[in-house]
């Protein structure tokens, strides 16, 4: 219960945006948030017997984010790296709130999906 709560947190905190004027900055600390809340909310979710839909499993989709932060990123200019950052984020906040929805109700998982996808579609 306790990791289900930081999960949670981690979810929150990763779908708001500071109020820096750097927003390739701002939009970068918001993808990298989400990154983390997906990836913890997933481990956790896999831990406790939920399975995973996405065909890459839990170690592809990791590896493209570190391969999102570490090389495509740093190769895209300013312009590109926030319209990325913001659509990352947005959608890893998705999955995450999918992933919790998941551990705490269990319910059907096209209702999980939608209500993700209206979260990063939300926020996006």
């Amino acid at each position: 219960m306790r990791t289900g709560l930081i999960s949670l947190l981690l979810i929150l905190s990763a779908g708001l945006v500071s109020a820096d004027d750097n927003l390739s900055e701002a939009y970068k600390d918001r993808a990298i948030g989400a990154a983390i809340a997906d990836t913890a909310t997933t481990m956790y979710g896999l831990e406790h017997g939920l399975h995973e839909l996405n065909p890459l499993g839990l170690a592809g989709t990791t590896l493209m984010k570190v391969w999102y932060f570490t090389e495509h990123r740093p190769s895209l200019g300013q312009h590109e790296q926030v319209a990325n950052d913001r659509m990352v984020g947005a959608a890893l906040t998705g999955a995450a709130v999918n992933n919790i929805i998941q551990i705490i109700w269990g319910g059907p998982v096209v209702l999980t999906i939608l209500a993700g996808a209206a979260v990063a579609w939300s926020i996006y």
